[in-house]
């Protein structure tokens, strides 16, 4: 799962198109026997039938395949899958609609269309050309299902059709739209939060630092003041001294600007240079593990 305020990894990404995935093959499989269902009490077996009876087995098996390659997840493989859970629709759905229209019933056309078309908007992950591309497939099939498959001799019982399917296509095509919109956005917040916070953590270090070389400063002042005492003949060497002594005294003054970066919950904070070794070795493992993330991506799409 991904972490709040931090840009998701390829493996949380990966994760949450699998996840995605999942859900389509069993939406469609609960839908495609529903369907299969009512279709079969009203019509007996048909060739429609048989086409969601296949399509049902297909889903079953791409969920089988998503369960054993979960380990190796990823964004191109739960596309894959939703390629292949939506193929067969371009025969289920002329089929259903062929069938229906032989029938003298009221119903509703291009209702499979629409439902497709608002799942591939809402489920479908990445990019989205592709599923842009699969809505407009799916309308597509639907006009020339409408004027080249006879449908237009019945359009008299259907007010708007097949435009209200089209609309039903434009506020898909405009909801995959906003959701890459969405999730650029969400990725550049979560990235600016991200330098945020590493710049908040630096910050603390350096404070650290600042706080921890205070008491070793003075003690180098009082023992150089000690010195100049007892030994005035060391003058060049005590110089020396307090030349160095006041450069660290410069350090700490810069370091002490990013103290109003920082927003200090306890007052122990300023003087734990614990928390700031153990911030370093937190950021170490924070880049070893973004490395690694980026070499498995990089096999994984080169395999």
């Amino acid at each position: 799962m991904a972490r709040p305020g931090a840009t998701p990894t390829y493996e949380e990404e990966s994760e949450l198109a699998w996840r995605s995935a999942i859900a389509a093959c069993v939406v469609l499989a609960l839908g495609q026997i529903g369907f299969g269902a009512l279709s079969y009490r009203m019509f007996g077996l048909t060739p429609v039938l048989v086409a969601q009876a296949a399509h049902v087995l297909l889903a079953c098996i791409v969920l089988v395949a998503l369960l054993a390659n979960a380990a190796r997840a990823s964004v191109r493989m739960s596309v894959v899958a939703f390629v292949l859970l939506w193929a067969p629709f371009a025969v289920t759905l002329w089929l259903g609609q062929s069938e229906m229209a032989e029938h003298d019933l009221p119903w509703s056309p291009f209702t499979g269309h629409k439902l497709v078309m608002v799942a591939l908007a809402v489920m479908m992950p990445g990019a989205p050309a592709i599923p842009i591309l699969l809505i407009l497939v799916t309308v597509g099939l639907a006009f020339s299902q409408y004027f080249l498959g006879g449908l237009a001799a019945e359009s008299h019982q259907w007010a708007g059709e097949p435009w209200v399917t089209g609309l039903y296509a434009t506020i898909a095509v405009f909801l995959v739209g906003f959701r890459a919109h969405h999730r650029d956005v969400a990725r550049h917040y979560a990235r600016a939060r991200a330098q945020t916070d590493a710049l908040t953590e630096m910050s603390r270090f350096f404070l650290a630092l600042r706080d921890l070389q205070n008491t070793p400063i003075q003690t180098l002042e009082i023992d150089t003041a000690i010195l100049e005492r007892r030994h005035p003949e060391s003058a060049t060497a005590i110089k020396r001294m307090r030349r160095s002594i006041a450069e660290l005294r410069d350090i700490s003054r810069r370091l002490s600007r990013y103290d109003r970066i920082v927003q200090w919950e306890t007052e122990s904070d300023r003087f734990d240079p614990q928390a700031a070794l153990e911030w370093l070795e937190r950021m170490h493992d924070e880049v070893e593990g973004a490395e690694a993330s980026r070499d498995r991506r990089a096999h994984r799409e080169h395999a």
